[in-house]
């Protein structure tokens, strides 16, 4: 991982060499949050965390497959998806100085679920999920206790990397269309 000023130029370089997946910035700018290939079986993604002061990577998740990290507003929790023993991908919160184990935030239905974006005032993750009619999707899962997923975009296009604007009255999401 390579950082870069406005002009192109390199900064320096934080953690080892390796193919990453996902990146994500902590809030602060002190820490990344990156999904890693396994250089053993070159499938394996687990997240690990890099602090840049003193430089330090701690292994976050040891599950068959975690990708998609997002932070909380904070900057004291992580959302990831994360393969389940049933088979499905699933939403996962855990606390970024990784104290307690991750806690299911919500099974899918259909397969695989990927966080995408985090409001500013923490009550609502936006999440991407396949559907089988209408391919990828966006929704928004209520961060209080026993709320419900509600749909925000379902179109025949695959809706991806939606992102609540910072004065959250807007969605940016990118659309690819397919035949």
């Amino acid at each position: 991982l390579t950082w870069l000023d406005r002009g192109g130029k390199v900064l320096g370089r934080v953690g080892e060499s390796g193919h990453y997946t996902s990146v994500a910035l902590s809030p602060d700018g002190t820490r990344v949050m990156v999904s890693r290939v396994s250089p053993e079986t070159s499938v394996k993604n687990d997240l690990w965390m890099l602090d840049f002061s003193p430089p330090r990577t701690t292994r976050f998740t040891f599950s068959a497959y975690s990708n998609y990290p997002v932070w909380s507003p904070d900057g004291s929790h992580i959302v990831f998806h994360a393969a389940s023993p049933d088979g499905a991908v699933d939403l996962y919160r855990k606390p970024a100085s990784g104290a307690t184990e991750q806690e299911l935030l919500l099974h899918s239905t259909n397969g695989e679920l990927a966080p995408t974006s985090w409001s500013h005032d923490g009550r609502y993750l936006l999440f991407a999920v396949r559907n089988p009619r209408t391919k990828l999707d966006l929704g928004v899962l209520p961060l209080e206790a026993q709320s419900k997923p509600v749909p925000f975009l379902q179109t025949g296009a695959n809706e991806r990397e939606g992102h609540f604007s910072p004065d959250e009255h807007w969605v940016a999401r990118s659309e690819e269309h397919t035949s």
